[in-house]
């Protein structure tokens, strides 16, 4: 029969953290809380509304008879989705007679 020859005892791993987060003393939560507010957004309504004011320069364009949203992008080569957006369409349908502002991508 072989006897382990050190004098160590192996206790179970009962009570014992291996986390750093428990070896260095500070409280998980208090961790996982700090992370939460660096990670998350201050406000949605009022990070987009900055967003949305900072990207949304451009021309005014009026909606001629047969023109779309899509073929109005194409001609300032922008996109429709962007169109959308500056303008706060709920969809992608636009009527002859709107004026719409056109964002113009800038070159830096």
């Amino acid at each position: 029969m072989n006897v382990p020859t050190s004098s160590r005892i192996v206790q179970p791993l009962t009570n014992c953290c291996r986390s750093w987060l428990c070896k260095s003393g500070i409280p998980a939560v208090a961790i996982l809380v700090a992370i939460m507010l660096v990670v998350a957004p201050t406000s949605a309504s009022g990070n987009d509304a900055d967003q949305l004011a900072r990207s949304c320069h451009g021309v005014y364009h009026t909606v001629r008879g047969g023109q779309t949203i899509y073929s109005i992008a194409g001609a300032y080569s922008t996109s429709a989705y962007r169109i959308r957006l500056c303008n706060g369409l709920a969809a992608y349908s636009v009527y002859s007679g709107q004026t719409l502002l056109i964002p113009i991508y800038r070159s830096r």
